[in-house]
């Protein structure tokens, strides 16, 4: 099995160049007659991606993104994955500096920045240098409880924008969690609650494959206790997110309308404005294409756009190895980690299900659970 390298060795070689790009006060103007080529050949592209270059990967991610709107567009792809790739030298300043490089395929141009910066630039940013593993992690879960009420506490006037007196028909009542997983759930009906109960509601792919739901045969078990083992894992996930939030009450389509009841479903669909736009936030598996892989993942070195490096410069040139989050010398990042978060998360398969649109146009709050991030 090939090494892993942070950077292959042209995306090295690109942050020893020196070119001119200039400013208008408002747009950074670049020359492709003065850039200088990256990676001449796709197979070389793709090698490196494999390979696992950081530069590189974002820079393919890109490719098939315009490839992806060109097709969308009805425009024939049947051409070279790219036309040119371009380096150009960026800004510099105080413990940072960067490249820019321009992709150049299909008739069209993108532009991605990257910078390296050093940690004390990183904690001016406000940037984590120290990740846990897994958004199931203690600290990501609790900086998602803090997201929610610094919202409730100093966005006030959605509040009282919604009185808060309306509750689903039914819920799912999350009522017991042991060592680390939710063990005890079932339905209950939105007439046995307090009027305005505070509840959650969830986003998901349903994808191709069958999973357990709420039908007119396991109605009355269901609202008894569900059985939590038996479910998808998106489900089980949001149950323990929904407990760890504090509220415990929580709006799943599949769980709270009956899906083999016609009539069920026509009452429920004229409540889904109301359902979305009442809960206190909506949870949204953005990542995935269907509920198998829950809304938690493992981080990767490079899944949150930030690269810890070690840098060598010594005699002109620039050489890199990885180091952990806590150890490293400089960080590298893609400018989407601070301009363009939304979309990692708009290009993702949630968003390619027209049921969606209302849960994201209607949801006062929504938690997006990325592959990496959460938003």
């Amino acid at each position: 099995m090939a090494t892993l390298k942070p950077l292959c060795t042209t995306c090295e070689r690109a942050f020893t160049i020196r070119n001119d790009i200039f400013h208008d006060g408002g747009y950074w103007i670049i020359d492709d007659t003065s850039g200088i080529p990256h990676h001449i050949a796709a197979e070389e592209l793709e090698r490196s991606v494999e390979m696992g270059c950081f530069i590189c990967k974002q820079l393919y991610r890109i490719i098939q993104k315009i490839r992806h709107d060109a097709q969308t567009r009805g425009e024939s792809i049947d051409l070279p994955l790219f036309d040119e790739i371009l380096c150009f030298q960026s800004v510099e300043g105080d413990g940072w500096f960067g490249r820019i490089f321009r992709i150049l395929a299909l008739d069209s141009y993108a532009d991605l920045s990257f910078y390296c910066i050093t940690k004390q630039v990183a904690r001016k940013l406000g940037l984590r240098t120290s990740l846990d593993p897994s958004l199931r992690s203690p600290n990501d879960l609790k900086q998602a409880k803090a997201w929610l009420e610094n919202f409730q506490l100093h966005h006030g006037q959605f509040n009282r924008r919604l009185p808060s007196t309306f509750v689903p028909n039914r819920l799912v009542h999350v009522r017991q969690l042991e060592k680390d997983s939710i063990t005890s759930a079932r339905l209950v009906t939105g007439t046995s609650l307090p009027s305005g109960t505070p509840y959650l509601s969830l986003s998901h792919c349903w994808g191709g494959s069958t999973f357990l739901t709420l039908t007119h045969a396991n109605l009355r078990q269901f609202q008894t206790a569900i059985p939590v083992a038996e479910l998808t894992a998106v489900f089980r996930d949001a149950l323990y997110v929904a407990f760890q939030l504090g509220i415990p009450y929580i709006w799943i389509d599949s769980l709270c309308i009956i899906q083999d009841s016609p009539t069920d479903w026509e009452h429920t669909s004229k409540q889904m404005g109301e359902i979305y736009k009442r809960a206190v936030c909506n949870l949204s598996a953005s990542a995935y294409k269907n509920g198998a892989q829950g809304l938690f993942t493992e981080r990767g070195i490079y899944s949150s756009g930030v690269l810890p490096l070690q840098i060598d410069t010594q005699n002109g040139a620039f050489s890199t190895s990885a180091a952990s989050l806590e150890d490293a010398q400089f960080y590298m990042l893609d400018e989407s980690v601070f301009s363009k978060p939304w979309e990692k998360i708009c290009n993702g398969p949630l968003f390619e299900r027209a049921w969606v649109l209302q849960e994201q146009l209607l949801a006062l709050r929504v938690l997006h659970f990325g592959r990496s991030e959460m938003f």
